[in-house]
């Protein structure tokens, strides 16, 4: 289930990274383009944040300091979601042009 998970992790810095880099591409307002780079820059900090999680698992580190990563671990993984969501938003709001005001 630990390595179903890193995949799962993997892709989602595949995805993110790939996703900044499609928008970065377009003529997106900057604000759209600013929130994807983020939410790359959070899955590299999230796979860094995996490692010393997985290391707690196998012993290597102190239960607390365990306990501090991995809710880390789950407040950067809840700030991804809400940040690749604000982006979806934003970038479909500006595809159908409703940020032109009449």
């Amino acid at each position: 289930m630990i390595y179903l998970h890193f995949l799962a992790g993997l892709g989602v810095l595949v995805l993110a990274w790939t996703n900044y880099l499609a928008i970065k591409r377009t003529i997106a307002p900057n604000r759209i383009i600013r929130i994807s780079k983020t939410t790359a820059i959070l899955s590299v900090l999230q796979i860094l944040l995996g490692f010393p999680a997985y290391a707690m698992m196998m012993g290597l580190f102190d239960v607390s300091l365990g306990t501090a990563v991995n809710i880390l671990h789950l407040i950067v993984a809840l700030a991804i979601i809400s940040q690749a969501s604000s982006t979806a938003s934003a970038y479909d709001m500006w595809e159908e042009k409703e940020f032109i005001t009449k």
